[in-house]
């Protein structure tokens, strides 16, 4: 009857053992949530290597293949050292608000000082736990050798040229498009020679034709 309970003590116990151990055994063999797979860098198109170029200068690229989600942005960089150390302009293109217009793969860019450059682009994908950004493409080098000719001139087509409106009556002010135009400047004032302050700035920067206004005074001037 002795050597009975032993042998029973002794199989419960490597009964709970080995129930442990396999316990054990299944936390760490958990799979870890997958890291997204990185999409492949983007192919640059224009400029070519080394061109000499007027600003502003186009820069394009070709979309890379997706590989866990739709491509959410682009982001370029422009330095003067084919390490980027420093960065001397970058910008992005994001995609729309409207998924069936395709993201742009093109950019301008501008203001720099004429010397040699050197640019590069890397792809974003949007996924369900984020983005994930791809390897900077390869980088070209391009001179720039001074500005090109300056935009035409817009002409104001909205209000017509006296126009009048009553204190505090809202209006449009529209102008003609301008050929390989980035943006527009529009200044408002009380007296023709535009001294500071002007009376209607309310954004210096418009990337359309049009702009809201209100009157607050008895008289401006557009420019």
């Amino acid at each position: 009857m002795f050597g009975k309970k032993n042998s029973s003590l002794w199989i419960a116990a490597l009964l709970f053992v080995s129930n442990g151990s396999t316990f054990a055994s299944h936390g760490q063999n958990a799979s870890p949530t997958p890291t997204p797979a990185q999409p492949p860098a983007p192919v640059l198109v224009s400029p070519a290597t080394g061109a000499s170029l007027v600003q502003p200068i186009s820069l394009s690229w070709n979309a890379p293949p997706s590989t866990v989600g739709p491509i959410g942005s682009y982001t370029w960089q422009v330095s003067t050292s084919s390490t980027f150390t420093v960065v001397t302009a970058s910008g992005f293109t994001n995609q729309e608000a409207d998924p069936s217009i395709p993201i742009r793969t093109s950019d301008k860019v501008s203001g720099l000082a004429n010397g040699t450059y050197f640019w590069r682009v890397k792809a974003s994908e949007s996924t369900n736990n984020g983005g994930v950004d791809s390897a900077w493409s390869t980088s070209r080098s391009f001179v720039v050798t001074g500005l090109g000719p300056a935009p035409a001139t817009p002409t104001i087509t909205t209000p017509a040229n006296n126009a009048q409106f009553h204190l505090r009556e809202s209006f449009n002010i529209q102008w003609s498009s301008v050929v390989n135009a980035q943006y527009y400047l529009l200044e408002a004032d009380n007296e023709p020679t535009f001294s500071y302050p002007l009376n209607l700035t309310l954004s210096p920067i418009y990337f359309g034709t049009q702009s809201g206004a209100i009157w607050g005074n008895s008289a401006h001037r557009l420019l």
